[in-house]
């Protein structure tokens, strides 16, 4: 991945999120995709999401809970 496909990346995703386009958002990620975040315990009761069904659970009720919310990237860095 070169730097201007990970910004590019970014961008779409923070752009679909800012529009809570959940399904715009779930392109970014595979069928068999794990995300990890401490919020998903206080959802899922784990902070492991193990597959696009959870992913979407999750994204779902976050958008409808966190209808000002703005995502913005501060920095990127591959590795």
């Amino acid at each position: 991945m070169t730097y201007q496909s990970m910004m590019a990346f970014a961008e779409s995703w923070i752009a679909a999120w800012n529009r809570r386009d959940v399904d715009a958002v779930l392109a970014h990620y595979s069928e068999e995709a794990q995300f990890v975040s401490p919020v998903a315990r206080n959802l899922v009761g784990r902070p492991t999401l193990r597959n696009k069904q959870e992913l979407e659970d999750y994204w779902a009720h976050r958008s409808r809970a966190h209808l000002d919310a703005k995502v913005q990237a501060r920095s990127c860095r591959m590795g």
